[in-house]
């Protein structure tokens, strides 16, 4: 074994965003999708002082900044997270509780078998929500998808992601090695932060058309599938790396 993990036991676990990520809001235009959306429209009425043509408008520039994880687009604005981000959390919020956004209506094909995969194994996803904690579980208690979930964190709660802060947040809290860890997020940014914090393997959660930017070291696909499969790879390595050659 690796002298270095002498005291420090593998625990292989993966950590999740979820919007974009586990779900995926534009495979799914629905009445649930309409209620976010007009929430982020009142919004942007209150944050940027727009009337409700302008908001629509400026709402449709920035979408797909926020689901392709452009680092030019609107999150990059500073005024993001202190002002604009807790409105919609709340807009989330509201949802969740009161039945209008059903979790199971977006959920990406494969990603329940997925979580159902890792409950097998005795593990549970480590989810970073953007709605707080209580609300995300009240969600996903509702969609029946708790048993396969363990720790929530709010991301407002944590470190910058795109720094890798975040993820070292988790590790401390959870006293796990980053190297133990696979990360799944739809946002390029936040994949590349995990990389840098160490993060054993990170996954880029994108459509093909998507991933045609993204240099060859970064492994790409919506595909869960290809995720279950790059997570039994990755349980290979880290045991190689740790252990030895599991061959040997």
């Amino acid at each position: 074994m690796n002298e270095s993990r002498k005291n420090h036991p593998i625990d292989i676990q993966v950590i999740s965003d979820i919007a974009g990520t586990l779900t995926d809001f534009r495979e799914h235009i629905t009445a649930e999708e309409d209620f976010f959306h007009s929430r982020a429209i009142s919004a942007l009425m209150e944050f940027e002082g727009l009337d409700k043509e302008q908001a629509k408008q400026r709402y449709e520039e920035l979408l797909p900044h926020s689901m392709k994880g452009n680092p030019d687009g609107f999150k990059s604005d500073p005024l993001y997270k202190s002002e604009f981000c807790p409105i919609v959390s709340k807009c989330a919020d509201e949802g969740y509780r009161s039945g209008a956004l059903n979790m199971n209506a977006f959920l990406r094909p494969g990603a329940r078998e997925f979580l159902e995969y890792l409950s097998k194994k005795d593990k549970r996803i480590i989810l970073v929500s953007l709605s707080q904690v209580e609300t995300t579980r009240t969600a996903l208690r509702t969609a029946g998808l708790e048993r396969y979930v363990g720790p929530i964190y709010c991301s407002s709660d944590l470190g910058n992601k795109e720094t890798g802060e975040a993820f070292s947040d988790i590790a401390k809290e959870q006293k796990l090695e980053l190297f133990d860890c696979m990360y799944l997020d739809d946002k390029l940014r936040n994949v590349l932060g995990a990389r840098t914090a160490g993060i054993g393997t990170s996954i880029w959660v994108a459509e093909p058309k998507d991933s045609d930017i993204v240099q060859d070291n970064i492994f790409t696909t919506s595909d869960f599938k290809e995720i279950k499969e790059r997570y039994e790879l990755h349980v290979r390595i880290v045991y190689d790396c740790v252990v030895g050659p599991m061959w040997a």
